[in-house]
């Protein structure tokens, strides 16, 4: 049965289907940031010393510049994704939302490669 109007289906106006998977992924994300979350702060816990030298080792071992390059990833794109849904639902102009839509994903993106790169340049010792 449609509900919609016989206008609203000429016009081809109703869902757009994207919700599903965006939901999906941002609770994919959500789930693999718990664990890599935990690890990351019983990690820097049990740092030996709270010195730049420490953080450097550890960064520098090869299992934790994996797992940190793919935490802060995931936590990039989960919080460009949150923002998206966040923006979709309370900012009423359309070029506006858009605007900012696109400085959140693009923003976020420059800090995930920013990130990454730290990481790489900390972990090869350059």
């Amino acid at each position: 049965m449609d509900f919609r109007s016989p206008l609203a289906r000429a016009r081809g106006l109703g869902s757009a289907h994207h919700g599903t998977i965006h939901w999906w992924r941002q609770r994919v994300t959500a789930l693999l940031l718990l664990p890599s979350g935990l690890w990351l702060a019983v990690s820097l816990a049990l740092l030996p010393a709270s010195t730049a030298e420490a953080a450097r080792a550890w960064v520098a071992d090869p299992v934790n510049a994996v797992v940190l390059t793919a935490y802060l990833a995931a936590a990039c794109y989960h919080g460009a994704l949150g923002l998206q849904v966040v923006m979709e639902d309370y900012i009423g102009s359309r070029w506006l939302r858009i605007t900012g839509i696109l400085a959140v994903k693009g923003g976020l993106l420059l800090a995930a490669l920013v990130s990454a790169f730290a990481i790489l340049h900390i972990a090869t010792g350059n």
